[in-house]
C-alpha cells in the first residue's frame, strides 16, 4: 500500500492502463473516492494523455481532471511495474503553474505596455534588474546598455535635472508625487520622462530598490511651453506681455528686493498711423518697435505692455546704467528712422531707477510713465 502524502499521488496501471491501486488520499487531491477510480482506465481521467507512457521510465508533466471538474496539472515519475504497467507518483503544481501562467501573463503585459517599466537595485549595487522594451523604444538605447552600464541614466540626465535623479535613488524624496526629468536619447535630444517611483526598503531602513513606471511627457512639455507662451507673450512682436510684466512686478515687489531700472517707451504716431494708413501699417510699425528693442538690448527684458507702450526692465543695475541704456535706445531709434523714412518710429521715453524694489516697482514705473508723458507733452506743445 502506497503511503498518504498531501500533495503526492501514487497510481498504478497494469498494461491496459486499468487502475489497479492509488494512494488513500486520491479524493483530498482529485476529489475521487478510491473505489471510483480502481479498476477504471487511466485514460478517462488524462487531458494530455501520452501514447508511449508504458514503454519509458520518465519525468512528465500530465493534467488529470478531478471529481470537481477542475483540471489539475501534476509532475509525474513514471517507471515500469513488475505486470508489464507503470507505476507513478504525481505531485499536484497546478498552483505553481497557475503562478507561472499568472507571471507570464503579466511580463507579457509589462512587454507590451506603452510605458516604460524597470526595476532597478540600488544596495548592494547599483544594477537593472529588468527593463521592458518600451526603453529601448522610446530613448533608442538597446536594453543591452542599460544592463551593462547602470549608470547610463547619470550619464543622460539634464545636468539641471541631477538632483531629480539622487533624490530618487538615496531615498531622499517623497514617492508619492511624480519625478520630471529630461533624459538625452540616443539622437542626442533630451526626452521628458514622468516616472512614478515604487522604493523597496530591507530590514535595516536601506533603500535597496526601485520599481518604476515611466512615460514619455515631451509632447505635455510642449504643449505647456505653447500654453506658456500665449500667457506670457505678446502674439504680435513676440516679446513678454502685461501678464508676465505683473508677475515679474510681483516678485520684485514682495520676495526679490534689487536693484531695478525702468524705461518706458510711448510710439507717439501709432494713432496716426492707424487712422491714415490702416491698421496693418500700425502693425508693422509695433512689430518694427520690437525688433529694435530686441536688437538693441541683451541681458535687459522687454515688454509689450499694451497698445504703443513697450516697457524695459533692468535689474540689478546702477543709475548710471539705465541712462546708458536709455541713450543706446534713443540712438537706435534715430539710425533706424534714417532708413525707414517711409515708417518712422516717434517715441517719447521715460526712465527710472532705485536700489531697492521691494514695495517700490509701482513708484518706480510711475516715475519712469510721468517722464515719458512730460516729454509727449512738450512735443504736443511744440507741434502748436
Amino acid at each position: 500500500m502506497y503511503q498518504d502524502k498531501s500533495r503526492e499521488l501514487f497510481i498504478e496501471l497494469d498494461d491496459q492502463y486499468n487502475i489497479i491501486d492509488i494512494s488513500n488520499n486520491c479524493y483530498s487531491i482529485l476529489a475521487f473516492k478510491k473505489h471510483e477510480m480502481i479498476g477504471s482506465n487511466f485514460i478517462q481521467f488524462t487531458v494530455n494523455f501520452h501514447q508511449n507512457l508504458l514503454h519509458t521510465k520518465r519525468i512528465l508533466e500530465i493534467q488529470l481532471q478531478g471529481g470537481k471538474g477542475y483540471i489539475q496539472t501534476f509532475d509525474a515519475f513514471v517507471f515500469p511495474n513488475a505486470i508489464g504497467g507503470v507505476s507513478m507518483s504525481l505531485f499536484d503544481i497546478t498552483k505553481y503553474k497557475q503562478i507561472e501562467e499568472s507571471e507570464n501573463l503579466f511580463r507579457m503585459m509589462l512587454e507590451n505596455a506603452n510605458d516604460i517599466v524597470y526595476m532597478y537595485q540600488i544596495f548592494p549595487e547599483r544594477k537593472f534588474i529588468y527593463i521592458n522594451r518600451a526603453m529601448e523604444r522610446e530613448t533608442g538605447f538597446p536594453l543591452s546598455d542599460f544592463y551593462n552600464d547602470p549608470d547610463l541614466p547619470l550619464k543622460n540626465i539634464h545636468p539641471e535635472d541631477l538632483d531629480v535623479l539622487h533624490a530618487k535613488i538615496t531615498g531622499d524624496a517623497d514617492y508619492k508625487k511624480p519625478f520630471q526629468a529630461r533624459f538625452k536619447n540616443k539622437d542626442n535630444q533630451y526626452l521628458w520622462l514622468e516616472e512614478q517611483v515604487s522604493p523597496i526598503f530591507n530590514e535595516n531602513g536601506l533603500l535597496e530598490k526601485i520599481i518604476v513606471f515611466c512615460r514619455n511627457i515631451s509632447e505635455r512639455k510642449a504643449m505647456e511651453e505653447r500654453l506658456k507662451k500665449l500667457c506670457y507673450y505678446d502674439s504680435l512682436t513676440n516679446l513678454f506681455n502685461r501678464n508676465y510684466y505683473e508677475k515679474l512686478v510681483e516678485r520684485f515687489n514682495t520676495m526679490d528686493d534689487r536693484s531695478i531700472g525702468i524705461i518706458v517707451c510711448d510710439l507717439d504716431n501709432l494713432k496716426f498711423i492707424n487712422d491714415s494708413l490702416g491698421h496693418t501699417y500700425g502693425d508693422k510699425l509695433l512689430v518694427q518697435m520690437g525688433n529694435l528693442l530686441k536688437n538693441s538690448l541683451h541681458l535687459e527684458t522687454v515688454i509689450r505692455l499694451g497698445g504703443d507702450e513697450f516697457v524695459i526692465v533692468i535689474e540689478n543695475t546702477t543709475e548710471c546704467h539705465v541712462k546708458s541704456i536709455f541713450s543706446k535706445i534713443r540712438k537706435a531709434i534715430d539710425k533706424y528712422n534714417q532708413h525707414h523714412s517711409e515708417l518712422p518710429i516717434e517715441s517719447s521715453m521715460g526712465w527710472s531707477f532705485s536700489p531697492h524694489s521691494k514695495g517700490r516697482m509701482k513708484k518706480i514705473f510711475k516715475a519712469a510713465d510721468q517722464m515719458m508723458y512730460k516729454e509727449k507733452n512738450k512735443k504736443k506743445i511744440h507741434e502748436h
